[in-house]
């Protein structure tokens, strides 16, 4: 309950990751350090999306949350909240889709991810 665990996406070289793990591990806070393979980790983002809905357009907002299988959280008159759970390239391709419609609001947590697997590196409850 005492630990909290950040993720940082790095779009670099090894020296680049080098450097951010060295500076990283220099701080009294950490505890422990690792980089993920893209390859062989599960990445997730989430979306929460409010948009103006009136009779018109409900029905196709709704479809296109279908197809991506987002859900449907909040219901108003005006607007509808969607949720959409998934790796960053189904979002950006889930918000392409949506920008015909009026954004109210956007949250967008950015990437969380964890290893594949039982890993010896990253299984926390092995620290």
């Amino acid at each position: 309950p005492a630990i909290s665990r950040i993720t940082i996406v790095v779009d670099g070289d090894s020296r680049i990751l080098e450097q951010i793990i060295l500076q990283t591990a220099k701080l009294i806070e950490t505890r422990k350090i690792f980089a993920l393979d893209q390859a062989h980790s599960l990445l997730r983002e989430l979306l929460l999306i409010k948009l103006a809905a009136n009779e018109e357009n409900r029905g196709s907002i709704r479809e296109v949350a279908e197809i991506y299988k987002a859900k449907i959280i909040d219901l108003s008159p005006t607007s509808m909240v969607l949720e959409l759970t998934g790796e960053p390239e189904k979002i950006d391709g889930f918000l392409d889709v949506l920008r015909q419609y009026e954004i109210l609001e956007m949250c967008r947590t950015g990437i969380t991810a964890l290893a594949r697997g039982v890993n010896q590196e990253t299984d926390s409850s092995r620290s």
